[in-house]
């Protein structure tokens, strides 16, 4: 067994420390998503004895000649059986999926050990990015790290390895939770003010923002980063509302990408998202928009103003400043969507005519602008402390704020659910719940949902929403669909049918990572009878992934001819009613562009 054998090669037995504590404690509160709170574990020193034991047994028999073997128990069995018993994982094993297992397990073992050790953190992903061709995918990581901790009768946190966080902040202040804690304290310190909050979009502008140290030397003094990464989840928002309500006179400002989804996570993080819209009273409304927007695309370097630009009688893509990009098809579309559903989000009417502004300028210049652009040398610092922003900065500045700085640290804001969150699921409840959809186990998954929702004092649809896999977003009815449990799906729809008609909408069209909806997977797959349900149910047929594709182009690409042919022989059908409805051609003529002198209307404009 040559190959299996060549993968002890790039695995190194950690230096086993001298530290040997053998009790464990039954059961530990760590909650994994706050890394500060990691790295005060009091567990460290029994759960490095605990893995150097294992890994002592490992080079004793390596020693003696024998076969390699760990003790390893999967939170699948325990489920299956209620005294599940632990199996033997060998090298080099039965076959090559054990060989490759067993370093796998002892790599995770490796890491953990030496994490612990250092008193550092490494998330899952980190993992799996740096030995990419061991894991293949990090589903296995994922799975492998969280059956360590549970054959080690521990949190995965107490491994010193954590789930990748979605909102994190970078500002040192100190939070206090209703239950008496804090997060991240730093006595001694007196502190000063909060001039102001900044939200970024993603998470690349605010790890620059970060190494500049913006929040700290900032022309307008010390401030609050926040990015949620993209579209922000339930406690990002909790947090900032939470903030936002005890103190108004707080300035909270946001900068996202110019382009539909800019404005779309913008809308997210003021009045919450269309997918749960029950959650809609955690927004923050008062969250004042920075940019990017169509003034800082009309900069130019002729010597015109932007309003001189503005008020010219027709403005064209030429006249933003370069290098631009242009909306995809799916850009376009979600901007026509935005423009039809804007109204209903804000009371606020000025604000609402600022964003159909923005998106009229999209859909008729057909460009889009990320964050960086805003500054040719890649740093935002001189943009956001240039003279047209410091006044927007500086505004309204609240000077009592009891947040008050201490030392500079980044936190998860996941650590913030303990004051606000619901449904509250774990990360275990959510692969449970993924898990179920993917293997085709039904009863299961209906029991898991129903005490869920009994616990949570939710309703099944509303468990369902909130199941999203950490790793790549998909949702239960990506497994279901992808793998062709039509009645999985079935009973999955079901629990939307008294829901509003837009909720049901967004979860079938709900989209991973990828961009791809529960019927891309099904077309992926050829599972036939889904996409005819699905269909049916009002999935939408026309949305395209992250590579443009719809999916009709994945079943024929992948040679599931009789899906391809169905979407065909519907074609008609769903052209149909589109046109009922207008379609694209009378969403762009209800575009409306106001000039200055008058008012003109640019109708059925060629996009």
């Amino acid at each position: 067994m040559d190959e299996e054998q060549d993968i002890t090669q790039t695995i190194a037995i950690p230096e086993l420390s001298q530290r040997r504590q053998t009790d464990l404690p039954s059961s530990v509160t760590v909650n994994d998503s706050d890394t500060n709170t990691i790295s005060h574990n009091t567990n460290v020193g029994a759960v490095v004895a605990r893995i150097e034991g294992i890994l002592e047994q490992v080079i004793d028999a390596l020693a003696a000649g024998q076969e390699l073997s760990i003790a390893f128990c999967t939170r699948k069995s325990a489920r299956r059986a209620s005294n599940a018993t632990s199996e033997q994982v060998h090298f080099p094993g039965r076959n090559k999926q054990e060989a490759i297992k067993f370093a796998r397990i002892l790599l995770i073992l490796q890491l953990s050990h030496d994490a612990l050790v250092s008193g550092t953190v490494l998330t899952k992903r980190h993992i799996f990015y740096q030995h990419q061709d061991l894991f293949e995918k990090q589903r296995e990581v994922d799975e492998l790290v969280d059956d360590i901790a549970f054959t080690l009768g521990i949190s995965r946190g107490d491994l010193n390895i954590v789930a990748a966080s979605k909102g994190v902040l970078a500002g040192p202040l100190t939070i206090g939770l209703q239950d008496g804690s804090t997060l991240n304290p730093c006595l001694g310190d007196l502190g000063v003010a909060i001039p102001s909050i900044l939200v970024v979009e993603k998470d690349a502008v605010f790890r620059s923002l970060c190494s500049s140290q913006f929040w700290r030397v900032s022309l307008s003094g010390p401030g609050v980063l926040v990015t949620a990464k993209g579209y922000p989840d339930l406690t990002t928002r909790s947090f900032l509302n939470f903030v936002s309500t005890r103190y108004p006179q707080l300035p909270i400002l946001g900068l996202f990408d110019y382009d539909p989804d800019g404005v779309k996570i913008r809308q997210c993080y003021q009045y919450g998202s269309d997918r749960l819209s029950h959650e809609s009273d955690l927004g923050t409304e008062t969250l004042q928009w920075l940019g990017i927007k169509s003034t800082h695309l009309f900069r130019d370097y002729t010597g015109d103003s932007v309003a001189a630009t503005l008020s010219r009688s027709f403005i064209t893509s030429t006249s933003c400043r370069n290098p631009v990009s242009y909306m995809s098809t799916r850009e376009r579309n979600a901007a026509i969507s935005t423009l039809k559903k804007i109204a209903n989000h804000s009371h606020n009417e000025a604000e609402v005519s600022e964003s159909t502004h923005e998106l009229q300028l999209m859909l008729v210049l057909g460009v889009k602008a990320e964050i960086e652009w805003l500054d040719e040398s890649g740093d935002l610092f001189s943009w956001l402390d240039g003279t047209n922003n410091e006044s927007t900065l500086s505004r309204g500045i609240y000077p009592h704020s009891p947040l008050i700085f201490t030392k500079f640290y980044i936190l998860d804001i996941e650590s913030f659910n303990r004051i606000i969150m619901a449904p509250k699921l774990t990360e275990d409840e959510i692969d449970d719940l993924i898990y179920f959809s993917r293997a085709g186990e039904q009863g299961d998954l209906i029991e898991s949902i129903k005490a869920l929702a009994e616990r949570e004092n939710a309703s099944p649809a509303e468990i369902v929403a909130a199941a999203q896999d950490a790793s790549n977003k998909s949702t239960c009815l990506h497994m279901a669909t992808g793998n062709g449990h039509l009645e999985i799906v079935r009973q999955l729809i079901q629990y939307f049918e008294n829901r509003p008609k837009e909720q049901k909408q967004a979860f079938l069209d709900e989209a991973n990572e990828a961009g791809n909806t529960g019927l891309h997977w099904a077309a992926l797959g050829g599972h036939l009878d889904v996409i005819k349900l699905l269909l049916e149910q009002g999935a939408s047929p026309a949305l395209a992934n992250e590579q443009n594709y719809v999916p009709l182009d994945l079943a024929y690409f992948n040679h599931k001819n009789d899906v391809a042919e169905y979407f065909l022989s519907t074609a008609k059908k769903l052209e149909d009613a589109n046109q009922e409805e207008g379609g694209l051609e009378a969403a762009v003529g209800s575009v409306e562009i106001e000039e200055e002198g008058d008012k003109s209307e640019e109708k059925k404009e060629t996009l």
